[in-house]
């Protein structure tokens, strides 16, 4: 099982704060403050902040609560090791590693949709991680109907123990703003009239919007010069088709 991972660039200081996602944000934060006996979802689309107000958690405690013994994973990970536990027949050692994590943080949790008898397995271990007093947290990209036996298997048993926050679509606000905190790091010239129209473009993630400004940035450095609107509808056209006035 994986140990603390510090990752120092994800913390609750950097995380932009909106309408869209304000409950999640305060759900971690209450989370690193009292991480105790309790399962926490937090689900949305693609590129919403989900990793880093799980990262956030676990930078948080390993400052405040060095002791306190976390555990940092994606589903694929975590599955890779218990199917490697099951042709060893040693998935009681595998769930006895799993019990003496105090936090227990899951990413990406959305790829065990489906997969009834592993949501069965999870929720098992989970109930049995709360039961200790104990804490939970998992990110999914798609909505928790589709994962019925987990969420049901844990909520069920913890039902005031159990929290489950949308994270949902950015608005013109928060798409701004990210997008002037991304300039900031990258300091790419950009006409006013693109800066307004990637705010519009709701359909381009923040991690696509990072992406697109990052390879403008390269080619501004490797040139020498400011960005030419022919680069910038170059580098658009990967993620979007449109008419540059």
């Amino acid at each position: 099982m994986s140990e603390q991972k510090n990752i120092p660039n994800q913390t609750f200081d950097n995380f932009i704060v909106s309408r869209s996602n304000k409950k999640a944000y305060s759900a971690c934060l209450d989370l690193a403050n009292n991480p105790q006996g309790k399962f926490v979802v937090i689900y949305g689309a693609n590129s919403l902040g989900k990793t880093h107000l799980l990262y956030a958690v676990n930078n948080a405690l390993i400052r405040k609560k060095p002791d306190l013994k976390i555990c940092l994973i994606n589903y694929e990970d975590l599955i890779s090791q218990y199917i490697t536990a099951l042709h060893k027949n040693d998935t009681d050692i595998f769930i006895d590693r799993l019990l003496e994590t105090d936090l227990l943080i899951v990413d990406n949790m959305q790829f065990v949709a489906g997969k009834n008898y592993i949501q069965e397995d999870i929720a098992s271990w989970v109930n049995k991680i709360i039961l200790m007093g104990k804490t939970v947290v998992m990110s999914f990209d798609r909505p928790i109907k589709y994962y019925p036996a987990l969420i049901k298997g844990i909520c069920e048993s913890n039902p005031e123990n159990c929290k489950a926050i949308e994270i949902k679509k950015p608005g013109y606000l928060l798409r701004k703003e990210y997008l002037d905190h991304i300039l900031k790091e990258y300091s790419v010239s950009l006409p006013s009239f693109v800066k307004k129209y990637l705010v519009y473009l709701s359909r381009m993630t923040f991690s696509a919007m990072k992406g697109f400004l990052c390879k403008l940035s390269f080619i501004e450095k490797q040139n020498g010069t400011k960005v030419s609107n022919l680069d910038i509808k170059k580098c658009l056209s990967s993620y979007v088709v449109w008419k540059l006035r």
